[in-house]
C-alpha cells in the first residue's frame, strides 16, 4: 500500500522520467490603483488665479494641451439652476489611452478659431455651466483648460483661447464622458 502511494506521488512530482512539469508564479503585489479624478469639489471662474499659475508647462501659448499627458480628468461643474449649487462638482471621469491621444488631437487642431487676448464679444446668456480639464503629465506641472458650456462657448488654458465649446464641438465629446445636464 505505501508503495502505491509513493507511485502516485511520483507521477504527480514528474515521475522517475525526467519531465518537466510547468510552473505557475503567483503575484502577491496588489494591482494598481483605479485612476481618481483630480476635480476640486467647486469652481468658481470668476476667481481671479491663474489656471494653471506659474510654472507652467512650456507651449501653452501655442497649443491648448502640449503633447504627452499621460491622463486627463474630466470635471463637470453645475450652471444654475441644476440640482445642486451652481460651481459644485457634478461629476466626473478620468480618460486615459488611446482616448486620450485623441481628444488631444482634437482640442489642438488648428481649425479651431483663435480668440485674441482682450477682444471683446457678445455673448448669449450664460448659466455658468463649466467642465475643467485636468491634463496629468508623468514628469512637470499639469495643465488645466476651462470649456464654456454656454455663453460664448470659449476654452482656455489661460494663455491661449480658442472658440468650440459650447453644446457642440468640444462640449459635446465631453457630453459622452460625463454626461449633460442642460
Amino acid at each position: 500500500m505505501a508503495i502505491g502511494a509513493l507511485a502516485v506521488v511520483g507521477a504527480a512530482c514528474g515521475g522517475a522520467t525526467g519531465s518537466v512539469q510547468p510552473t505557475t508564479t503567483v503575484s502577491t503585489a496588489p494591482p494598481p490603483p483605479p485612476a481618481v479624478a483630480s476635480c476640486p469639489p467647486r469652481w468658481d471662474p470668476t476667481y481671479p488665479a491663474s489656471i494653471n499659475p506659474s510654472p507652467a508647462r512650456l507651449g501653452l501659448a501655442n497649443t491648448l494641451v502640449p503633447p504627452g499627458p499621460s491622463s486627463l480628468s474630466v470635471c463637470r461643474y453645475a450652471g444654475l439652476n441644476q440640482p445642486v449649487k451652481a460651481g459644485t462638482l457634478a461629476q466626473s471621469h478620468v480618460v486615459t489611452g488611446p482616448d486620450l491621444a485623441q481628444f488631444v488631437a482634437y482640442l489642438d487642431m488648428p481649425t479651431w478659431q483663435v480668440i485674441p487676448a482682450g477682444a471683446v464679444y457678445n455673448c448669449p446668456s450664460s448659466a455658468g455651466r463649466i467642465d475643467l480639464l485636468r491634463f496629468d503629465y508623468l514628469a512637470g506641472p499639469q495643465v488645466t483648460v476651462t470649456v464654456d458650456l454656454d455663453g460664448c462657448g470659449f476654452v482656455s488654458n489661460g494663455a491661449r483661447t480658442i472658440g468650440g465649446g459650447g453644446s457642440g464641438g468640444i462640449g459635446l465629446r465631453l457630453t459622452g464622458w460625463v454626461g449633460s445636464d442642460s
